[in-house]
């Protein structure tokens, strides 16, 4: 579904699709193998190179006309690897699991690692879900600088895919003081609306007025952000979020609502990070989209 997910992204924006293969090689080869380190590395390096050839020659065979399709097998820690690479791509895309996740988690920890390291925008497919070309793109919208990326990244998708664009704006009340008898809460929701919805106008402002063409509609929500955003993904062919933001815990780089989408969002989740310093769209260069299923090396990537 990843590279599904890719080809086509990569069709509508005219990038080409570069498949990665990284074979982590053991630290070491235990004392009583009858295999040499170096077996083991072209032992592991061949049986790649077989499987990403297979791949790429189903992926060649099914891409959108115009796309060009790459494949490059590398050596070393998958999420450190897929890191450094991002640095030349103009958006990585993951499959939700592989042997790198933990066991009860939904997503890998290789699309966690790598969402929270990337530098450039991380998109994260599932595998279970079938893809709306028909529904909305979803951003969430608050007040933090990758949340301002995340809105453009939002842009962007939402005109390529013909797509119309939702601004989840989330709010909660303040919890009533211990001593409610003597500090009474009074709270005016219907005057916090307002507020919110202007903030998410504010933030939305200079996308509208750069892309007139996409249907922007703004849905503010009493609720935790990261509840908002997943009751949001029902109905969304992307839901793209910041990396961090209110729910981010200090010294945590990747905040608490992005992990909890990345967990339970019902469509591809893109994290865009503040290190992204030139937007995909400005870049003059073509670069690539790189994909990679987040496996091991017994299978592709």
């Amino acid at each position: 579904m990843a590279l599904r997910w890719a080809l086509e992204d990569g069709a509508r924006r005219g990038l080409a699709v570069r498949l990665m293969h990284i074979v982590e090689f053991p630290w070491r080869v235990p004392p009583h193998s009858a295999m040499a380190a170096d077996t083991v590395g072209a032992h592991l390096s061949n049986e790649a190179e077989s499987v990403l050839g297979k791949v790429a020659a189903e992926a060649a065979a099914v891409a959108p006309a115009g796309v060009e399709v790459t494949s490059t097998v590398l050596a070393g820690p998958v999420s450190g690897t897929l890191c450094e690479e991002s640095g030349r791509a103009s958006m990585v895309v993951l499959g939700r699991r592989g042997l790198g996740g933990i066991v009860g988690l939904p997503v890998g920890s290789v699309s966690v690692a790598v969402a929270t390291q990337a530098r450039c925008p991380v998109v994260v497919v599932r595998d279970d879900v079938p893809p709306s070309p028909n529904s909305p793109i979803v951003v969430g919208v608050e007040e933090s600088g990758d949340a301002r990326l995340a809105v453009g990244f939002a842009f962007e998708e939402a005109v390529a895919r013909g797509a119309a664009l939702v601004a989840v704006r989330a709010w909660t009340p303040p919890s009533s003081p211990w001593r409610s008898d003597r500090w009474p809460l009074d709270l005016d929701t219907d005057e916090v609306e307002l507020a919110e919805r202007n903030l998410a106008s504010q933030m939305l402002r200079d996308g509208c007025e750069r892309y007139p063409a996409v249907e922007v509609s703004v849905r503010t929500v009493s609720a935790t952000f990261a509840h908002a955003l997943e009751i949001a993904s029902r109905d969304a062919q992307l839901l793209v979020v910041g990396c961090r933001g209110r729910g981010g815990f200090h010294g945590q780089l990747l905040g608490s609502v992005s992990l909890q989408v990345l967990h339970h969002a019902r469509c591809p989740v893109a994290v865009v990070r503040h290190c992204v310093t030139r937007p995909r769209w400005s870049v003059p260069q073509r670069r690539h989209t790189t994909t990679d299923n987040e496996h091991r090396p017994s299978q592709p990537a």
